[in-house]
Parts: C-alpha cells; sequence; structure tokens
C-alpha cells in the first residue's frame, strides 16, 4: 500500500517579515506546517497498525529549495521517502496552481491512501484537500477525530454538524483531511535526523507537472502592506445621530452614497 503525504513548509514561529521592494522578506527557516504534522503522523500510525513490509510512506511537498529541511525533518520522524516539487516562486499563493500540480504528482504515483493537513498556518484557505480530491476522483473525507484499519478499508469517526460525530466506512482510494486532535506527533530522533540527512529526496520541478493548457487564475502576488493601526473611536448619541456620524465617517473614507 502507498500512503502519500501532502505537507507545506512555513515559516517558524518567530519570524517577523519585513517589506522589500514591496514583497515580504523570505524566511531565514522552515518549519513543517503544523496540520501537516498530524498527517505524517497519522501516516505512521496507519504504517504500525498495517503491519505490512510493502506499505510506503512518501513525503511530497512543493516550495523552493530552502524547505529541504522540512522533508528531512518527516523522514527522521519514520517516513520512507520524499519528493521535493521545486518551484522558484516564494511567493505561491493559487491553490488553484498548488492543487493542479500535486494532483499530476499523485496520478503517477497512484497512492491508495492521501492525507493532508486540513489548513496552512500562513494562508488558511483549507482547499487542497478538497480540489485535489475531486481532480483525483477520490472520496474526500474531513474533521476527522479516530482512524482505524480494517482489510481494504478504513473506520474512520468525522464529526458532522452539530458537532455530531459519524462513523463510516471507507473503501480506498481516499483523500483524508486532519488536523490537531487526531494524535501526537512524535519528535524525529537524533539517529532518525542523521539517517534521513543521508536519504536522497527525489526533486521534480515544478514546470513538468504544469501544462500551458490548465485552467489556473494564475494569480500573482504584487505587493505586500502592512495595514496601520487604527485608532478606536467611542460614539455617542442617539441611533439616529449615530447613523449620519458613521454614514459621514464612511463618505470620508469614500465609502459611502
Amino acid at each position: 500500500m502507498k500512503i502519500a503525504v501532502c505537507l507545506k513548509a512555513v515559516a517558524e514561529d518567530d519570524w517577523k517579515p519585513r517589506i522589500v521592494h514591496g514583497l515580504p522578506s523570505c524566511p531565514t527557516e522552515y518549519q513543517m506546517n503544523p496540520s501537516d504534522e498530524y498527517a505524517v503522523e497519522e501516516a505512521l500510525l496507519l504504517k504500525e497498525w498495517m503491519n505490512k513490509p510493502e506499505t510506503e510512506v512518501i513525503l511530497i511537498s512543493k516550495g523552493i529549495q530552502k524547505i529541504r529541511p522540512v522533508l528531512v525533518t518527516g523522514l527522521g520522524m519514520g517516513a520512507d521517502r520524499a519528493i521535493h516539487i521545486v518551484d522558484s516562486n516564494p511567493y505561491e499563493v493559487d491553490t488553484q496552481r498548488t492543487a493542479i500540480v500535486l494532483s499530476r504528482l499523485l496520478q503517477t504515483i497512484q497512492p491508495d491512501l492521501v492525507i493532508m493537513g486540513n489548513r496552512s498556518s500562513d494562508f488558511p484557505h483549507s482547499q487542497i484537500p478538497t480540489i485535489v480530491a475531486q481532480r483525483l476522483n477520490y472520496i474526500l473525507v474531513d474533521r476527522i477525530q479516530r482512524i482505524e484499519y480494517d482489510s481494504s478499508e478504513l473506520i474512520i469517526w468525522h464529526q458532522i454538524a452539530s458537532n455530531d460525530v459519524e462513523k463510516a466506512i471507507v473503501s480506498l482510494p481516499v483523500v483524508l483531511s486532519v488536523g490537531k486532535g487526531i494524535n501526537e506527533p512524535r519528535y524525529p530522533s537524533f539517529r532518525g535526523i542523521m539517517a534521513a540527512e543521508k536519504k536522497e529526496i527525489q526533486t521534480i520541478p515544478v514546470d513538468d507537472l504544469v501544462d500551458e493548457n490548465d485552467f489556473v487564475s494564475k494569480v500573482i502576488l504584487e505587493s505586500f502592506q502592512i495595514l496601520p493601526s487604527r485608532v478606536c473611536r467611542q460614539m455617542e448619541g442617539t441611533m439616529e445621530k449615530l447613523a449620519k456620524d458613521i454614514l459621514k465617517i464612511l463618505q470620508e473614507r469614500g465609502q459611502g452614497e
């Protein structure tokens, strides 16, 4: 069985961006997106649960060259191999393009199971799992609280409307979107990291996975601005006076008619 884990490298928690020529400076160090740590851990737990030597956990990440240590961390946790989709654009904000690229690679791997974090800490669109599942024609299950494996099926407990929990039996292949609470991610050991450093990480140029006929929005981040701090204004009076005062403020800002 092949278990693919799509993960994202994000800036470290203490990183503070600087604006350089209208764009945010690139982080000096990257870390694994927190939600993706749960995805890697769940893949490793399922592999241990299955206890089959042919089962492998494959890590996939797209980004600039500097994100390689994030894949090394995942290998140190216990993943079998990793694939780095090399993209020279450090400001990728187009979820459609990212989903297409991941889907193209996953189609060549043909995994039985794809696990992703449910959101990224930098651009929390939470769209990638849905788009990838649709393009692969895989079942999608999200808001998962617990997973068990039985023969060729997964037994999944996931949250539905009104915070109720539904138990579902899902046939493979499937895309799972997981997050905080499903497990406790392990820390890679020193020995594991040393072994991971020696593993070869396959690299694929992003252009090899994008077709010129693909429908993508081609979103490009051209400038970045930090909003100025605003002063809170306390207003008093009747409802009629408050309405007039608010309208006046909006008109002064060019938002009222």
